[in-house]
């Protein structure tokens, strides 16, 4: 396995790869922080842009869009109460107030936490914790009912009965 892992590094940590990576993080956090433009948007706006690169760079181009759409977004929401993105509309209840009392340095920065940790456990639950529930509704004889009280029992804080 390490015979395969050693050549893909090489592919992937090149100074081409950071340099696209970097400007398309640049990018997505400048075009997420335009109120009513998406990062979706973004990426169809600069997809032309990556059919004369090769493979790598213009994924790590792109990457670096979507990845860093989702703090940008929380920038606008935090200091003119408008959010970014979509996604973003929650960040303004509380960063706007700390914006507004003096703290703007700390929302952003707990906007840039808050997002690269969420990131982080995205990839876990997907990773680690859906292929074993997956393995367990495919033992159950009626996965779609099974499916649904497992996570519907998640969604009630109070009582997984009461879900």
């Amino acid at each position: 396995m390490l015979q395969y892992i050693i050549p893909a590094m090489k592919m992937l940590f090149t100074v081409e790869n950071f340099i696209w990576i970097n400007l398309g993080v640049f990018i997505g956090s400048v075009f997420a922080a335009i109120p009513g433009l998406t990062v979706i948007l973004c990426i169809i706006l600069f997809l032309p842009f990556t059919y004369k690169m090769t493979a790598i760079p213009g994924m790590m181009f792109l990457l670096g869009i979507y990845c860093a759409g989702g703090y940008g977004g929380s920038v606008s929401a935090i200091l003119i109460n408008t959010p970014g993105t979509p996604h973003a509309a929650t960040t303004m209840l509380d960063g706007h107030p700390m914006s507004e009392k003096g703290r703007t340095k700390a929302a952003l920065k707990i906007a840039l936490y808050a997002s690269i940790w969420g990131r982080y456990w995205r990839y876990f639950v997907f990773y680690y914790w859906l292929p074993r529930l997956q393995r367990s509704q495919q033992t159950s004889e009626l996965p779609s009912t099974s499916l649904s009280v497992s996570l519907g029992s998640r969604s009630s804080p109070e009582s997984p009965v009461k879900a």
